[in-house]
């Protein structure tokens, strides 16, 4: 199963941005869940940190230190996950 996603729930403060991505959205409910972030703009792969809650398969990538400073355009990035 395949699921890629645009932009869903954001924030981003101090220098800090996270994007919640529900199970229910992604459609992948299982322990083997893989998460890609792409730069929308010149497809180059983001490294981030990636948490996915093993009980209800959610996942929360969070990028520290924004070169804008806690500022982020909608649209900005890409997630493909796997599973």
């Amino acid at each position: 199963q395949h699921k890629d996603e645009k932009v869903l729930h954001e924030s981003a403060s101090g220098g800090a941005f996270t994007w919640f991505i529900p199970a229910s959205t992604h459609g992948v409910s299982n322990v083997g869940i893989i998460v890609q972030l792409y730069q929308v703009s010149t497809g180059e792969m983001v490294i981030a940190d990636v948490t996915v809650n093993q009980s209800n398969y959610n996942v929360t990538i969070t990028i520290n230190d924004t070169a804008s400073a806690g500022t982020l355009a909608s649209g900005t990035y890409r997630v493909v996950i796997f599973g």
